[in-house]
């Protein structure tokens, strides 16, 4: 389960991330090569074992997430290794914090106030590196225009509404 520590309307898998992760990549980038979908679905596999550590606590505690990054790659040998270009791995962060900020702006517009962090952090993170692409451009513009109002960096500067 993601989102184990915060209030939620609704609740979401991993599983369903993964999903709805793959759903924005081929929106974004349909010509995508197997080894940038393959890499999305086994993305959080690790967190089969390890579970879900909420990001705040990994950066509340950075030998905590030493720790986890280590298990994670202690269990590699469980799921498939991929050869991204840095451009693919690029897009792979990318629709994963899209998928979670698009979490949080649908949280809140079913009233869940609760999920406002999530919508900024994510929402600052995508605004503070660039789109992938055209069409990534595209949807972060429209996640900005559900987000308008948050309480977001660069947000009034980087896109006029």
């Amino acid at each position: 389960k993601r989102y184990h520590t915060q209030r939620t309307v609704r609740r979401q898998t991993v599983g369903q991330h993964t999903f709805n992760m793959l759903m924005l990549l081929q929106l974004v980038a349909p010509d995508s090569r197997k080894e940038v979908l393959v890499a999305v679905m086994h993305h959080d596999l690790p967190e089969k074992f390890t579970g879900d550590t909420p990001a705040p606590i990994k950066r509340a505690s950075p030998a905590l997430k030493v720790l986890l990054d280590e298990l994670e790659t202690d269990l590699t040998p469980l799921y498939l290794e991929t050869d991204l270009t840095p451009e693919e791995h690029a897009l792979v962060k990318w629709v994963d914090l899209m998928e979670l900020t698009m979490f949080g702006l649908e949280e809140l517009k079913m009233g869940n106030r609760f999920a406002e962090e999530v919508a900024q952090n994510g929402l600052q993170w995508l605004i503070a590196v660039k789109p992938p692409n055209d069409k990534a451009s595209v949807l972060l513009r429209e996640a900005v225009i559900m987000g308008y109002g948050l309480n977001v960096p660069g947000i009034q500067s980087n896109y006029s509404i």
